[in-house]
């Protein structure tokens, strides 16, 4: 192997797999509270994206002043997973799996788009954007 197919292999990587990159933590300033609406997830050993449309399943959550997050899947409420988010940038743990597992890491990818990645390389990162 060549060093540009060495160097083309090292970004393919990156690409294909989102969940084992970091995203710079949020700031102790930054406010997760509210409705979040999701936009897209990318992940998986495929490297696949998914959105609302291609699903057809609408989803918000709702990040709430008393260490839970609601769940509002196509219009209805899912349910109510209690959460702990001891600092920003720290993960983010469910008492119940969310996603399929306990616990994800939070940022920002802009000002107004949250992103949960699932601790593992093969998983997702999902990215909603903050409702209005």
């Amino acid at each position: 192997m060549n060093w540009v197919t060495i160097g083309i292999v090292v970004v393919m990587s990156g690409m294909t797999l989102p969940g084992c990159g970091g995203l710079t933590g949020l700031g102790d300033d930054e406010e997760l509270g509210g409705s979040w609406k999701w936009l897209a997830s990318t992940g998986g050993i495929a490297g696949m994206t998914q959105t609302p449309e291609s699903t057809g399943e609408p989803l918000t959550l709702s990040i709430l002043e008393n260490d839970s997050v609601e769940v509002v899947r196509d219009g209805d409420l899912e349910g109510t997973i209690h959460s702990s988010l001891t600092a920003t940038g720290d993960p983010l743990n469910y008492d119940q799996p969310l996603f399929g597992f306990a616990t994800q890491t939070v940022s920002l990818a802009e000002a107004d788009v949250l992103v949960l990645t699932d601790p593992s390389c093969d998983g997702f990162e999902y990215r909603p954007l903050r409702a209005e």
